[in-house]
C-alpha cells in the first residue's frame, strides 16, 4: 500500500480559491483535473498546485451542480501520468480496504485508509460509496482509490459530529462525464440542474442564464463575476500587487497568500476574528550539523532587525513579522512586508552557505 501511496500522490492536487481549499487530481487520458463543485463554486479560475507546489491559475470547463463535480483545464506545467479506472464498476463490496488522498485544511498531502461501509447510499436522487476513511475540510474533490490505487470515488462530504462517515461519488458517473467534456473541443460546460442536459457554453446562451432545454435557471461559468475583495483583505492585496506580484498566483485560500522571494517563501495570512495579521519567511531547513552556531546568530540577531522575529518552525527557519489590523495606517505594512522581502532574499543564502541549511525550494 506505501507503494501506491507514494505513486499516486504525483496525480493530486491542491486547489485553493479566495473562498475555500480542496483537493483534485488528475485521470490518466484525459486533459482535466477533477475536483467537487463546491471546491471552485463562484470562480471562473482557481489557483492549483502539483507536488512541486509551484501555483499555476487553472480555468473551470465544467459545473455540475447536482452531483457536486467540477473540472479544470489541467496546466502543461503539471506533469503527471494520472490515476486510472478500473476496468469494471461493478467489483465493489463491504469491508473492502479503500484508501483517501487529499489536503486537507490546506495542509500538505495525506492519505488515510479505511473502509466501505455501504455500496450503494442513496442521498436525493443519487447514489454514494460511504466509507471510514478520515475526511476533513480541504479533502473535498480527492479520489477513494481502491488498494490498486484505481480511482473508486470522489470524496464529496461526512457527516457533521460524525466519526469518520464519509461518502464517495462513484466513478462510473465521472467517467461518463469526462467522455462528454472531451467532445467538446475545449468549450466550457454547465449540467442543467433541472434537466440534467450538458449546455455547452456559448456567448449567446451565458448571457441570458437559461437552459436552452428546459427553460431552467443556470449558472454558466463564463458569467460569473470576477472576485473583489473588500476591507483589509483588499489592502493586502494592494501592497502585494504594488510589489509586482501577480495576484491571482498568490492567493492560497480564504485571507491567505503566498509570495516567493528568491529561494525563501513568504505567507502571509489575515485572521479577522483577532484582527492579527502574520507574515512568516520560510528562509531554509535547519541543518544536520553546526546547530549551535547557527543558533547562536538567530538569537543575536533578532535585536538588530527591527520588527522581524527569527524562529524555528518544526524543520523550518522562519523570519516573521505580526501586525493587528487597527495599525494599518499609511504604508507601515507595505514598509514591513518589503523589508521582509529584502532581508529574507539575502539571509536566506547566507545561513544556507555558510552554516550548511538546505533551501525551501529545490
Amino acid at each position: 500500500m506505501t507503494d501506491i501511496i507514494r505513486e499516486s500522490r504525483q496525480s493530486i492536487i491542491q486547489i485553493a480559491t479566495p473562498y475555500y481549499t480542496g483537493t483534485g487530481f488528475v485521470v490518466s487520458g484525459y486533459p482535466f483535473l477533477v475536483t467537487n463543485e463546491h471546491v471552485v463554486s463562484g470562480n471562473q479560475k482557481v489557483i492549483v498546485r502539483g507536488t512541486n507546489d509551484t501555483p499555476y491559475l487553472a480555468e473551470v470547463v465544467y459545473i455540475d451542480k447536482a452531483n457536486d463535480l467540477a473540472l479544470l483545464k489541467k496546466p502543461q506545467a503539471i506533469e503527471s501520468s494520472g490515476l486510472n479506472f478500473p476496468q469494471n464498476f461493478d467489483y465493489l463490496e463491504e469491508g473492502m480496504t479503500v484508501i483517501a488522498m487529499g489536503h486537507p485544511f490546506g495542509l500538505p498531502f495525506s492519505a488515510t485508509t479505511g473502509i466501505i461501509s455501504h455500496v450503494g447510499d442513496q442521498r436525493s436522487s443519487l447514489y454514494y460509496i460511504q466509507h471510514d476513511a478520515a475526511l476533513n475540510p480541504g479533502n473535498s474533490g480527492g479520489p477513494l482509490l481502491d488498494e490498486e490505487g484505481q480511482i473508486i470515488g470522489i470524496n464529496s462530504f461526512t457527516i457533521q459530529d460524525g466519526q469518520n462517515i464519509g461518502f464517495a461519488l462513484p466513478t462510473v458517473v465521472l467517467k461518463n462525464i469526462l467522455d462528454e467534456c472531451n467532445k467538446l473541443e475545449n468549450l466550457k460546460s454547465t449540467r442543467c440542474p433541472s434537466c440534467k442536459s450538458l449546455i455547452a457554453e456559448t456567448e449567446k446562451n451565458t448571457t441570458q442564464n437559461y437552459c436552452p432545454v428546459c427553460g431552467g435557471h443556470i449558472d454558466f461559468i463564463s458569467s460569473t463575476p470576477k472576485y473583489e475583495p473588500q476591507g483589509v483583505d483588499r489592502y493586502i492585496e494592494d501592497v502585494i500587487r504594488s510589489m509586482g506580484y501577480e495576484i491571482e498566483i498568490t492567493r492560497k485560500g480564504p485571507s491567505h497568500w503566498m509570495l516567493i522571494k528568491g529561494s525563501a517563501l513568504i505567507e502571509i495570512s489575515y485572521h479577522e476574528k483577532t484582527g492579527l495579521i502574520s507574515a512568516e519567511a520560510y528562509l531554509c531547513k535547519i541543518p544536520g550539523e553546526n546547530l549551535a552556531s547557527m543558533y547562536l546568530y538567530l538569537l543575536s540577531q533578532n535585536d538588530d532587525f527591527g520588527a522581524l522575529t527569527f524562529s524555528i518552525k518544526d524543520e523550518f527557519v522562519l523570519l516573521s513579522f505580526l501586525v493587528y489590523d487597527q495599525y494599518l495606517q499609511g504604508d507601515l505594512f507595505l514598509k514591513y512586508l518589503r523589508n521582509l522581502l529584502q532581508k529574507a532574499d539575502s539571509v536566506d543564502e547566507m545561513l544556507i552557505s555558510k552554516y550548511g541549511a538546505l533551501p525551501v525550494l529545490v
